[in-house]
């Protein structure tokens, strides 16, 4: 479980699933990007008996969510990569000609 934002990226990075408690909307759009609305909680309405409920469901789903994560995680780092790549290449580009 985790409510600090570079917490919940953390444990994603690492393929770890991870209940969000939502306290911002960048929390909110980063586990809907990961398809993983479900298991988050906003921290204005926390219920205890609902966010043990999510925790369950998430052990239960543990082994599919590991692949799920690791899957979108690779998607964003290639496309990190691509984005880095390109203004690298234009970089290099200009400092040869300068």
């Amino acid at each position: 479980m985790a409510i600090r934002f570079h917490s919940i990226v953390l444990a994603l990075m690492l393929g770890k699933p991870v209940l969000a408690i939502s306290y911002h909307k960048k929390i909110d759009s980063l586990m809907a990007a990961l398809e993983l609305v479900e298991y988050s909680q906003s921290v204005d309405q926390l219920d205890p008996s609902l966010l043990v409920q999510k925790f369950i469901k998430l052990e239960q789903s543990s082994e599919s969510l590991k692949l799920l994560i690791r899957r979108k995680v690779h998607e964003y780092h290639r496309n990190l990569d691509k984005q880095y790549a390109h203004i690298f290449k234009d970089l290099s580009d200009e400092s040869r000609s300068a």
